[in-house]
């Protein structure tokens, strides 16, 4: 196949002006599916911004440019030649450097999404045994605890002073302050936040309930999640403001979530990327989401565990369990060892817990 883009028509490269990329074969046909999906994405704004639209479908053409190279043709495409594409983009990259396993993700997702709507409106016929639809990316995983690096009080209040707006310190605090994931954050709809007199208000927190399909959560799992009171004010008077209205009124799409951007459209887990990397390169921090997520459980467990559940690790542990909405509790398990490493002086008292957990760890 060769790809051609509609303005400048240089394979590879999709050009700041372009209005929108094209994908023939080698007889010269315009490979259709492709084109009306990405057609689609535009047309939906499925892709936020120009920006990502233009971002989204360079990475999604990348893999027909290795497939090309590779003689491979669109029909004869298999859930290998998708791994051969990772794993040579994160050996050679472009121009011999390496890409970011986020980019390479990025890409092989946006195909499997391209996959599972040409197959849903009959454009492609699948008969390789095992679905494109079924692959499986390859993440990195949580960084080794051992090596992971956590914020002090300090840096994440320097951290914050980077914030942009309502919008960014609102995102940020609900990753530290209540160990929300990106997804979960920007996700979160306006109108299950009610006044604080109907809210149900412990131990200086407002227990807020996310049902897992209106407000959507890691699969689908109800759970309650605590937020300082000072943070849920904020996210009252953020909703009930008229900047938030203003910003709703520029879009001609409704938008339920809390958080919106600029032109009135629901935030995106990417956005919270971006957010969190502009913030790190100004203050010379290398912090993400879930990094804060674990400051969260660690935090959780430094001062929740003496005093909130009398020295009872195993209560501690069960309650941040439902709080981080894991299904396995040793997933939480990995975030109370985190916690032990760190070296708290309130965490380092319960070396009988620790012990138990290396244990575990070990098993």
């Amino acid at each position: 196949m060769k790809l051609l883009f509609h303005s400048d028509g240089v394979a590879g490269y999709v050009p700041a002006g372009f209005q929108f990329p094209m994908l023939i074969d080698s007889r010269g046909f315009s490979v259709v599916a492709v084109n009306l999906y990405i057609l689609r994405q535009l047309a939906t704004n499925a892709w936020s911004s120009e920006a990502s639209a233009r971002t989204n479908a360079q990475r999604f053409l990348d893999i027909f440019a290795y497939f090309e190279d590779n003689n491979i043709s669109f029909g004869e495409v298999r859930v290998a030649n998708l791994t051969e594409y990772r794993d040579f983009k994160l050996k050679h990259g472009i121009d011999g450097k390496p890409c970011a396993q986020a980019t390479v993700n990025t890409a092989v997702m946006l195909f499997k999404k391209y996959w599972a709507w040409a197959l849903g409106e009959g454009l492609i016929v699948e008969s390789a045994p095992v679905s494109i639809t079924e692959y499986n990316i390859r993440t990195r995983g949580l960084p080794a605890f051992a090596d992971l690096w956590l914020p002090t009080a300090e840096e994440i209040k320097l951290f914050l002073s980077q914030m942009r707006g309502p919008e960014e310190r609102i995102a940020t605090g609900l990753t530290f302050c209540a160990g929300l994931r990106r997804a979960e954050v920007t996700s979160l709809p306006a109108d299950i936040l009610l006044s604080i007199d109907q809210m149900d208000r412990r131990r200086g927190a407002i227990r807020l309930e996310l049902d897992g399909y209106h407000a959507p959560t890691k699969g689908n799992r109800r759970r309650i999640v605590e937020i300082p009171v000072r943070l849920y004010g904020d996210m009252i008077n953020y909703k009930m403001s008229d900047r938030r209205a203003n910003r709703i009124e520029r879009s001609t799409q409704a938008c339920t979530t809390l958080l919106v951007t600029k032109y009135g459209r629901p935030c995106n887990p990417d956005w919270l990327n971006d957010v969190f990397s502009h913030a790190s390169a100004l203050c010379g921090l290398a912090i993400h989401p879930h990094l804060l997520r674990h400051w969260y459980a660690t935090r959780f467990l430094e001062y929740e565990t003496p005093e909130r559940f009398n020295g009872s690790e195993t209560a501690a542990v069960e309650a941040l369990q439902r709080l981080l909405g894991h299904a396995d509790i040793k997933t939480t398990l990995g975030y109370v060892h985190l916690a032990m490493l760190e070296g708290s002086e309130k965490v380092r008292a319960l070396t009988n817990y620790q012990r138990t957990l290396d244990r575990l760890l070990q098993e």
